[in-house]
């Protein structure tokens, strides 16, 4: 028997990326900048958002990197039309500070390859859940691979990447504390 690969999709997860240190900077720069600025617009209730790049964070933008290498590696494997686009990247990326109640609403990124988020301050705020988009109206048959929604419950200094069109949600941050993540856009450099 021979398998070919159809439609999958994975997430790719490294544990406590950044040092205490670079972490506490990272935040302290985070939140004095939420309590001077504004949010940027089409952001979602209780959401603050900013596209600024902090300071002194090459740190993370090799880990997001790292982290496509190995997504583009498991991908090459399984799927020979992927394997001609990979090349470098480049990245945009938002800081999102939801407050206790707030949330981010269903949706995909569907012009980026990959999706990524570096979650700064996000135990017990409110699962990422993943939706395959086959199953948006909930009518297959639930025994069927792959049509079950997936909940990724973040820990602090997780990052995690994703195929792009992959649809997602926030769930409402349940806890007394802000949810600090960064999400990142990633693109093949042409």
């Amino acid at each position: 028997m021979k398998s070919i690969p159809l439609y999958h999709s994975d997430v790719f997860m490294m544990p406590n990326v950044g040092t205490d240190d670079q972490v506490k900077n990272l935040l302290d720069q985070i939140l004095l900048e939420h309590s001077q600025t504004a949010s940027t617009a089409r952001s979602n209730d209780l959401c603050w958002r900013s596209n600024k790049w902090w300071t002194d964070v090459d740190w993370l933008g090799q880990q997001v990197c790292e982290l496509a290498d190995q997504a583009c590696e498991h991908y090459a494997k399984i799927d020979v039309a992927f394997a001609q686009y990979i090349g470098k990247y480049k990245f945009a990326s938002n800081t999102n500070v939801n407050e206790p109640g707030g949330r981010n609403v269903f949706h995909n990124h569907k012009t980026s390859v990959f999706s990524a988020v570096y979650y700064i301050q996000a135990e017990d705020t409110g699962p990422l859940r993943f939706v395959n988009p086959a199953n948006t109206m909930t009518d297959c048959n639930p025994q069927s691979p792959f049509v079950r929604d997936f909940y990724f419950s973040p820990k602090d200094r997780d990052l995690i990447l994703w195929p792009a069109w992959v649809p997602h949600e926030v769930e409402p941050n349940t806890s007394n504390k802000k949810r600090i993540n960064i999400n990142f856009d990633i693109f093949f450099a042409g």
